[in-house]
């Protein structure tokens, strides 16, 4: 995706095995990611081949219809990837007769469950949803599905749900927070005022099952009274961002607490975990030093052994410093525990601490230093370092 003049060149059989090759990416979080980098071009590539192979219903039922039901898997749909999601549905929505063909094939597509969604974020999206509400092909689409609802599948019929109340079918309004309780009792770390609220999640707040107090960017101004503008403004801003960090590490909690988590997921955790000690980092100050097993890649295998005789030593120096430096690379080029990125210690399935990673000095010899926030230190205190017998993952 990366020539700048690929998409101009596309024809409907290389068309065809773009949306092949995005349905069968083994990385999907890295395809939302390269679809919307700029110096990729992936979108559009995605609307020039829209254009060419919209016409026919098999592209939609057998490429299109498989590539929104990726997009709409929940991990996607909130957190750090909902605005990259959304900049991919709005490069469809925008695309010549995107909309004319599906409402021209959709009684023949059998479950919409995908295409409902579809509708449900774009007339939710913030900037542009009154625009695309008001859309005469937008409308025709919506008037499709509400009258296909005695046809739908459960989920699809739950999915049409939410969307009946965003557009205000049945009775329903559009203002989201009159159905939401009030913040504050949901856990041990959901209050009222958001001043109040710790930057890190807890593991009650990760176990809690309600959802959380988001507040709409209306409600920040139906109050009456003006005086309170900023302090509602930075509230919902401050909640919202928070969410995009917490919602990510909740899905990914709950999906190895499962039966059969992904591989995805399983990649992303480090078993063995020990507490080792207790350190003083120039830049993040108090950190306590955890070993882990490292990938296979990243194991080390130095040679420990002296040799008196000079060549062989020199020898056993040279191949240990090699293992340091292509060690190093890894854990340079390595996506996961970089400076400042959010950890949480698991044991049994079950979060038990959050905290951020302070010092990756030792990190090629499996150790990293987790920050010494405040509620790092209450639980150093309360645990008294007692971690090595208990090994969480």
């Amino acid at each position: 995706m990366k020539d700048p003049e690929h998409h101009k060149t596309m024809d409907f059989a290389s068309a065809r095995k773009f949306f092949t090759a995005m349905n069968e990416y083994g990385d999907k979080e890295d395809l939302i990611i390269r679809l919307v980098d700029v110096e990729q071009f992936g979108r559009e590539c995605l609307q020039r081949s829209l254009i060419l192979s919209m016409i026919h219903l098999d592209f939609i039922k057998e490429q299109l219809i498989p590539f929104l039901d990726v997009l709409a898997e929940d991990r996607f749909s909130e957190g750090v990837y909902k605005l990259q999601l959304l900049k991919i549905l709005k490069q469809l929505y925008k695309t010549p007769f995107f909309l004319e063909y599906i409402v021209t094939f959709f009684d023949l597509m059998g479950d919409v469950k995908q295409l409902i969604w579809l509708a449900l974020l774009l007339v939710t999206e913030d900037d542009e949803a009154t625009e695309i509400r008001n859309n005469r092909l937008m409308k025709q689409l919506t008037d499709k599905i509400m009258a296909a609802e005695d046809c739908l599948s459960t989920e699809a019929k739950r999915i049409l749900r939410s969307l009946k109340n965003v557009l205000g079918v049945g009775g329903s309004t559009l203002q989201q927070d009159d159905s939401q309780d009030p913040p504050g009792g949901r856990h041990d770390n959901d209050f009222p005022n958001f001043r109040s609220i710790e930057i890190l999640p807890t593991p009650d707040e990760i176990a809690c099952q309600e959802d959380p107090y988001l507040p709409s960017a209306s409600s920040v101004l139906v109050s009456s009274d003006p005086s309170t503008l900023e302090s509602r403004v930075l509230d919902r801003q401050f909640r919202l961002t928070r969410e995009d960090m917490i919602a990510p590490v909740k899905a990914e909690i709950l999906e190895l607490q499962s039966k059969n988590p992904s591989k995805r997921a399983v990649r992303k955790t480090f078993s063995n975990v020990v507490c080792q000690n207790v350190t003083l980092d120039r830049n993040a100050g108090t950190c306590i030093v955890f070993s882990f097993d490292v990938p296979a890649k990243a194991k080390l295998n130095l040679s420990s052994q002296e040799h008196a005789d000079e060549e062989k030593e020199k020898e056993r120096l040279r191949l240990n410093k090699k293992a340091l430096e292509k060690a190093k690379e890894f854990w340079d080029a390595y996506p996961l525990l970089k400076l400042s990125a959010l950890v949480c210690l698991v044991r049994e399935g079950k979060p038990i601490r959050f905290g951020i990673v302070g010092s990756r000095s030792e990190i090629v010899h499996g150790k990293i230093g987790i920050g010494s926030l405040a509620e790092i230190n209450r639980w150093l205190a309360s645990q008294k370092l007692a971690f090595p017998s208990q090994k969480p993952r």
